[in-house]
């Protein structure tokens, strides 16, 4: 007896039929932007729709460009291509869900080789740095951090993390614990440390890579 999956939206089966064609036609699945020209919508957009397939069981995915499958399709598609494709998340908070359509701001490529700590398994998004409270640890105005999502790491003193304040903003500071406080530490010394109760604090990601453009 065949499982029944949860049905799709129209347009999420438009594209699951588009990606069945390309596949047929190519020998190989198409990228997120192919999809988003077919189909005129942004690459955010069409990335919202293959992780919500790809929930339904409809395709498996990574974050790599054209390794996708049709699930029951049979036969798996090349992987031409190498590269991560990496949400863009303009904007964060506390109480959203951290890959939500509303936080997207576009795709960063990155070579897997590029992102120390890498995991495939595990949800991955690029932030934009803007400020310079971070520039003594070389996170610079305009970069993008590469941060996992990975609720079984042990967070540590030391790290640099996404965090979330109550209430609050989203930043990007090294983490100490101390009792019952959470200190987000800035690297320039224009900055003091920010001291909050841990229950205050919801910790996004973790920074595991970084990317300038000149």
């Amino acid at each position: 007896m065949t499982e029944s999956k949860e049905p799709l939206t129209k347009k999420q089966a438009e594209i699951l039929d588009y990606i069945n064609a390309f596949v047929g036609s190519h020998g190989m699945a198409p990228t997120m932007y192919e999809i988003a020209d077919h189909f005129e919508l942004t690459a955010p957009t069409v990335f919202v729709h293959l992780q919500k397939l790809a929930k339904k069981g409809y395709i498996e995915k990574k974050n790599k460009a054209r390794s996708m499958k049709v699930v029951g399709s049979g036969g798996k598609p090349k992987f031409v291509s190498q590269t991560l494709s990496i949400p863009i998340l303009g904007r964060i908070s506390a109480g959203v869900p951290l890959l939500s359509e509303e936080n997207y701001d576009g795709v960063l490529s990155l070579m897997p080789s590029h992102v120390k700590g890498y995991d495939d398994s595990k949800p991955i998004f690029a932030l934009t740095i803007n400020g310079d409270s971070m520039e003594e640890a070389g996170i610079l105005h305009g970069d993008h951090v590469v941060c996992i999502q990975d609720p079984n790491k042990k967070i540590v003193n030391g790290d640099i993390v996404v965090a979330s304040i109550y209430n609050s903003e989203t930043t990007v500071k090294t983490i100490e614990f101390k009792g019952d406080k959470v200190h987000l530490i800035p690297h320039n010394s224009k900055y003091d440390i920010q001291i909050y109760p841990k229950s205050d604090v919801l910790i996004q990601g973790i920074v595991i890579g970084l990317q300038r453009f000149y």
